[in-house]
């Protein structure tokens, strides 16, 4: 198991948590959201995220921190080739490692079967609509 979460697999630009948003897949949880969309070089990424209705700097950073360790934790259960943004709700508060860990399992295992209907239909990665107004 890797200790850490290198620089690599953080996805840090706008316009991409941008596109991973407007574009990208959605798994539901009670403790979480998940967006994701496959990439064509086969790196993994993620991001996480806390809205500020979730409370102050301290409960957001809490929250990241917990999205954080139970993905460094499975990341190997993750297909490679996806980009996931972790979205925290309002029923993690207050919850411990162990409960959000167990719904990221089952998160998992609902985008696993996701990204293996989406592969198998052909569609490997999501295309965004274009910018033009051409149409």
């Amino acid at each position: 198991m890797d200790k850490c979460l290198p620089r690599q697999e953080i996805i840090r630009r706008k316009e991409e948590l941008q596109d991973l948003y407007l574009n990208g897949g959605l798994i539901r949880d009670r403790l979480f959201v998940v967006r994701w969309q496959a990439r064509p070089d086969g790196r993994r990424r993620v991001a996480f995220a806390a809205g500020r209705r979730l409370g102050g700097a301290v409960v957001r950073n809490r929250c990241r921190r917990l999205l954080r360790e139970c993905y460094r934790r499975n990341k190997h259960l993750l297909p490679a080739g996806l980009d996931c943004l972790m979205i925290a709700r309002m029923a993690m508060l207050g919850c411990p490692l162990a409960v959000v860990e167990a719904a990221w399992g089952r998160a998992l295992k609902k985008l696993n079967r996701e990204y293996e209907r989406e592969g198998a239909a052909g569609e490997n990665v999501r295309r965004a609509a274009p910018d033009c107004c051409d149409c």
